[in-house]
């Protein structure tokens, strides 16, 4: 019984009505600042000191339809001072610069806001550790609702249903960024299918019968890396629901993993595989081109967590084309 509760959970329920609601326990309204948000760290821009480093969160929405322009919440990372200031939407894309790429880091499931906070510094400074600054960026943690609530099985049905809503918010967030300003996705676990979610609505499709409203700007070129994608392995396929993903991007890196534990109990009652677990399946048509999939089992082996994919040198060593970091 337990086994098969633990296969239910893992399913991530993405058979849920795309017109699911999240319950007012899976949303947390981010009121205030996280209680270290003042905490000075060590001025980890340097010596690129032209980064920028923001905080773009939806804990407090709701589902887009109640939203039609989210209130996000802002912040900004003080580099030299080492803490978090309070910004605004506006402020955030007053600072877009055609040479600037953007990143944005999508987190996994069950972390609360403060943990992403600090975990996205971390993430940056692998990510940035010992490359020029010849090519500055700007570095945005997307927090989406994703702490830990009552039951592994209702959590998981929460999170699913609340992915297709942060796949739109982010897409929003994206279409109101200078169409000049080149943009890229690193999504991890949930994160992922909340990235490949967005690219779907930025090609013009809908994400469960949602849409963009338009217009939708034609982008510089975008691109996306895939770390353990908890996305059902056809969903990149011509058809499916992420089906138009590939249109968006140039180019998009999967890092795949046959030996990730938790992705090895994606259910196989009711759901396929996962992405991240077997690779894409089905028809990719000629955007498959632009698919790179790599397996790093003998990279991290039944790893799961982020930090195994990026404290491994190699596997950052790969990602940075994909994010304006390769020289």
């Amino acid at each position: 019984m337990r086994y098969a509760a633990c296969l239910v959970a893992l399913c991530f329920a993405l058979t849920a009505s795309a017109a699911s609601t999240p319950t007012a326990a899976a949303i947390h309204a981010e009121k205030a600042p996280c209680r270290d948000a003042t905490q000075t760290t060590p001025p980890i821009c340097l010596p690129r000191t032209e980064d920028e480093i923001w905080c773009v969160s939806t804990r407090g929405l709701g589902c887009p339809d109640c939203e039609p322009t989210p209130q996000f919440g802002v912040w900004q990372h003080d580099c030299k001072a080492g803490h978090w200031n309070s910004s605004s939407l506006k402020s955030f894309l007053a600072a877009d610069v055609p040479t600037k790429r953007t990143v944005f880091w999508i987190h996994g499931n069950r972390l609360d806001a403060c943990y992403v906070r600090s975990q996205g510094l971390s993430i940056y400074h692998q990510l940035t550790n010992g490359v020029s600054g010849e090519l500055p960026v700007r570095f945005v943690i997307f927090s989406w609702p994703a702490d830990p609530t009552k039951g592994l099985v209702e959590d998981a049905r929460r999170k699913a249903a609340r992915t297709n809503a942060d796949g739109y918010y982010l897409a929003w967030l994206v279409n109101q960024i200078d169409g000049n300003v080149p943009v890229s996705f690193v999504g991890h676990s949930f994160g992922a299918r909340i990235a490949t979610g967005a690219l779907q609505l930025l090609a013009g499709g809908p994400l469960m019968g949602r849409v963009l409203p338009e217009p939708i700007a034609k982008r510089a070129p975008m691109e996306a890396v895939l770390l353990a994608a908890a996305v059902d392995n056809t969903w990149l396929a011509i058809g499916w629901p992420h089906g138009e993903a590939l249109a968006a991007v140039d180019a998009m890196l999967a890092m795949n993993n046959h030996c990730d534990m938790a992705l090895k109990r994606y259910p196989k009652i009711n759901c396929t595989q996962a992405l991240g677990y077997t690779g894409a399946y089905g028809p990719l048509g000629d955007n498959g081109a632009k698919l790179r999939q790599i397996d790093v089992c003998c990279n991290i082996g039944k790893s799961h967590d982020w930090e195994s994919y990026f404290y491994t040198p190699n596997l950052v060593w790969q990602m940075r084309p994909y994010l304006g970091l390769s020289r």
